[in-house]
């Protein structure tokens, strides 16, 4: 009786080991490699992985990348597979396939139906461009377009350029010429990129971490989308009323009047500073700071985009960087032509007669940021 029971036991143990090892045989492991903050690494966990989990026996784990033993981990899987690229996010199936960025979304379900049917064999195979695919390719391709469009129209935003003028005709009369000019000239323009950057980097991670609570998630995306179309309509509308009045207090989209005075009153105390360079540094970083209310309405719709569609991965530093490049080259052409000899008279009368293709071209750039916002939001899910 002894000895059967002693087989009975050893036989369940054998069973249950089998029955686990069948179990562990069908399903799939996921390593899931993830930024904190990352809008495409939340949109894949919350869609295409919630539909994986309901389809397919997979075991995922996931690894955090800002943590350190976990971003040297994926070093290695990059290293493993020879992939050069650099994503937010990647997915290692069973150790064998690697799927990174948005090629997740697109391939993910195929690859898990591919490795469950063929699981020695199966190689990433060529899958058929499904709509998802498409405008999500679109949207990154884009995404560069975008910034260097946008820096460019919110760097010949008319607030700028009128404060640009003010300031060059201060200089004018303080009788700054040639070498200093340039001088000072290229301190402005640091001043101004550096400000403009550091305020795009605070808001930047500031939406990342609204972008992560879903109850603001969507409230924020609905209001991007309508504060878009309303800019889109105000900017038409304002050019409209300066092609028939040519009066620039009829423009809605402007600094306000309280602001535009302390932006003057700004450069008139940095010009007359004992100390010129620091005072021009001064000028440039106070400036930039109050024109925000106005070119913001161009900065701020774009970083959300740029956080939507690339996150806080590797790519948006250097996207902020190329939209503030693009912010500070009108100022640069303009000190230059200043330089030059052009009189600011010539200037001004040139911002007036383009202050319609300005507001037209801004009401098309909101127009199309909102489709796009639709795009990532709404089709892409």
């Amino acid at each position: 009786m002894k000895i059967s029971l002693q087989t009975f036991l050893l036989v369940g143990m054998l069973l249950k080991g089998m029955i686990v090892f069948a179990a562990n045989e069908n399903v799939i492991q996921l390593e899931f490699y993830h930024q904190k903050g990352c809008s495409l690494c939340k949109r894949i966990e919350e869609g295409i992985l919630c539909k994986a989990k309901k389809k397919f026996k997979i075991d995922i784990k996931y690894y955090d990348t800002s943590e350190e033993q976990n971003f040297i981990k994926l070093l290695n899987r990059l290293e493993q597979f020879k992939d050069k690229s650099n994503e937010s996010a990647y997915i290692v199936i069973n150790q064998k396939t690697l799927l990174a960025g948005e090629d997740i979304e697109a391939d993910l379900l195929n690859q898990l139906k591919s490795t469950r049917l063929l699981p020695a064999t199966a190689e990433k195979g060529k899958v058929n461009l499904d709509k998802k695919k498409v405008i999500s390719e679109g949207a990154k391709n884009l995404s560069l377009y975008t910034v260097l469009i946008a820096g460019l129209i919110d760097g010949i935003n008319p607030c700028v350029f009128s404060t640009l003028v003010l300031f060059l005709s201060f200089l004018s009369v303080s009788g700054i010429r040639s070498k200093k000019l340039i001088i000072l000239g290229t301190v402005y323009c640091i001043g101004c990129f550096l400000t403009y950057y550091a305020i795009g980097f605070g808001i930047m991670h500031l939406l990342a971490y609204l972008l992560e609570i879903n109850s603001y998630k969507h409230f924020l995306n609905i209001g991007i989308i309508t504060v878009l179309l309303l800019f889109a309509i105000i900017s038409f509308a304002d050019a409209w009323s300066f092609y028939k009045t040519k009066n620039s207090k009829k423009i809605r989209l402007k600094l306000p009047a309280i602001l535009r005075d302390k932006i003057h009153f700004i450069i008139r105390k940095g010009i007359r500073y004992r100390f010129l360079i620091p005072g021009i540094f001064f000028v440039s970083v106070c400036v930039t700071i109050l024109e925000g209310v106005c070119t913001g309405q161009v900065y701020l719709p774009t970083l959300v985009f740029l956080t939507k569609s690339s996150g806080l991965g590797s790519k948006w530093n250097f996207y902020l960087f190329l939209y503030n490049s693009m912010f500070v080259l009108p100022l640069v052409i303009l000190f230059i032509c200043f330089y030059l000899g052009i009189s600011k008279f010539k200037l001004i009368d040139w911002s007036k007669r383009n202050v319609v293709f300005s507001k037209i071209l801004l009401g098309l750039f909101f127009i199309t940021l909102g489709i796009m916002f639709f795009m990532l939001e709404y089709t892409l899910l």
